[in-house]
């Protein structure tokens, strides 16, 4: 962001906010107000907005504070929407020079340091960035291939090995068939049901199972992105909606695997038989390591004792096993093979580093450098 120096996303939502707040003071329509009273989260977001906009320019203008005098501001959207506006671009640019600023800050702290320590090559460097410890895992057994989200996991499942998400058995036509609204295009119906508990649950426990269709990016939902001004809300359908099912938990494993771990289970011989079966045979089936991990835990689960007993089978050891099989670093084309993401650290940070290396100084005996002849100097003793 300060490279491109641009608003930050969610400077670009303040910045929409308070300009539909003038839009909403100049609209004469009262009864909005008694809707909008209504929205607290609504209202909260507009009070953090006027707040960070007073921060910004509380140093160059005699506005006051939002919470104290919100009259005075009121007034002025008001009386001119136009200065109103400008005010609102000049907060904007402040926090993009601020955030410049910060960075040229931390930028000269890291020169600054990195020379100073290499000055001082007895003394141990404190970190410089904190590592992210807990870190998501995505990948494909088949093709031994790690990706580095959930999304690029899915789209490698789909192109090639033809596994598609098993959300678009839930629809075939842009409406969601359990809220009855339309949403114009299925990968907005797509993302409606991804983020939607309960329209999903309801699906899953209707049984909804609907013949794939060509999804988001096809042809065919390209035309209808086409015909859609991405203006229109989602409408709302009539009609009698499905009787209410149970409900039930949809749970997304591999019947396949689970079938032939359970028979593996059953014919092997002691459980380190079963363990080298069971990773022969996984490194050699399509299946991503998000639905490796769910079909590992739904088997662990309901494995009991009373099994261990009837089968003939150390329970405690195959419930080791399936946790060992589980963590991703059992497995050689998940582990970490890239440096650590990193963290910089806050400029408080660093300023604590540079007292730390002052103490460090302060304490030493200070070395007298011998003084340089300059060029001037030599050319008068000439």
């Amino acid at each position: 962001m300060v490279r491109v120096a641009q608003p930050s996303p969610a400077e670009l939502l303040r910045r929409t906010r308070l300009r539909y707040l003038s839009t909403l003071v100049h609209v004469k329509m009262s009864d909005i107000w008694a809707v909008l009273a209504l929205d607290e989260v609504w209202r909260g977001l507009i009070e953090e907005d006027l707040a960070w906009m007073w921060s910004q320019l509380q140093g160059a203008s005699n506005l006051q504070n939002p919470r104290e005098n919100y009259l005075q501001w009121l007034l002025l959207i008001q009386t001119s929407p136009g200065y109103w506006k400008r005010l609102i671009n000049r907060a904007c640019t402040h926090a993009i020079l601020q955030r410049c600023k910060i960075q040229q800050v931390r930028d000269f702290h890291h020169r600054a340091l990195e020379r100073l320590w290499t000055q001082l090559p007895g003394i141990a460097r404190p970190q410089l960035c904190q590592t992210k410890t807990h870190q998501e895992v995505f990948g494909c057994f088949e093709c031994g291939t790690r990706f580095g989200s959930k999304a690029g996991e899915a789209a490698h499942m789909c192109k090639k090995h033809g596994q598609v998400s098993k959300l678009r058995s839930l629809f075939d036509q842009p409406s969601c068939p359990s809220c009855l609204k339309y949403y114009h295009t299925m990968l907005k119906l797509k993302a409606h049901l991804y983020y939607s508990t309960t329209c999903r649950e309801r699906l899953h426990s209707m049984n909804m199972d609907c013949a794939i269709v060509p999804g988001g990016g096809s042809h065919e939902d390209q035309q209808r992105e086409h015909q859609h001004d991405r203006y229109l809300p989602p409408l709302r359908g009539q009609g009698p909606r499905p009787a209410p099912q149970r409900a039930r938990e949809a749970v997304d494993i591999d019947d396949h695997i689970y079938g032939r771990m359970v028979d593996m289970l059953i014919d092997a011989k002691d459980a380190e038989t079963f363990q080298q079966q069971v990773e022969e045979y996984v490194t050699h089936y399509p299946i991503s390591w998000t639905r490796w991990t769910s079909t590992l835990t739904f088997f662990k689960n309901n494995i009991e004792a009373e099994d261990a007993e009837v089968l003939e089978f150390d329970f405690t050891a195959i419930q080791e096993i399936l946790t060992e099989l589980g963590e991703p670093a059992h497995w050689t084309f998940l582990r970490e093979t890239r440096a650590p993401s990193q963290v910089a650290k806050e400029i408080s940070e660093l300023h604590e580093e540079c007292g730390l290396l002052r103490q460090w100084l302060e304490q030493q005996t200070p070395c007298v450098a011998p003084r340089a002849f300059g060029g001037i100097r030599i050319v008068l003793h000439a």
